[in-house]
């Protein structure tokens, strides 16, 4: 794979074209109304190859979502989720994510 970030994660676009669409499907069954990210307008950049981690981006923002597959809303809490407010504080994360790997 050529992928534009580096390990474990890749682009999404690396990826079938209908996987991005499993990962927004399976976000919003398990996303309650009470989670941050309910109803934000969110795209999927990246997967994280050896969990069940998805990138997202809204607008200058960024998160990682651990998904669950449970095929639910989830209950408070989850999925869990982690926020970066900027490219630079996500691209130290990415880093760190790449260092232990």
């Amino acid at each position: 794979k050529n992928c534009m970030y580096i390990e474990p994660w890749c682009a999404i676009t690396e990826y079938p074209a209908d996987h991005k669409e499993i990962l927004a499907q399976e976000l919003t069954k398990e996303l309650s109304a009470e989670h941050p990210l309910f109803g934000l307008a969110l795209s999927i950049l990246a997967k994280r190859e050896d969990r069940d981690d998805i990138l997202l981006e809204n607008n200058t923002e960024y998160y990682i979502v651990h998904l669950t597959w449970s095929g639910k809303t989830e209950a408070e809490g989850f999925p869990t989720s982690q926020h970066f407010p900027d490219f630079d504080a996500l691209s130290v994360q990415l880093a760190d994510d790449a260092e232990f790997f």
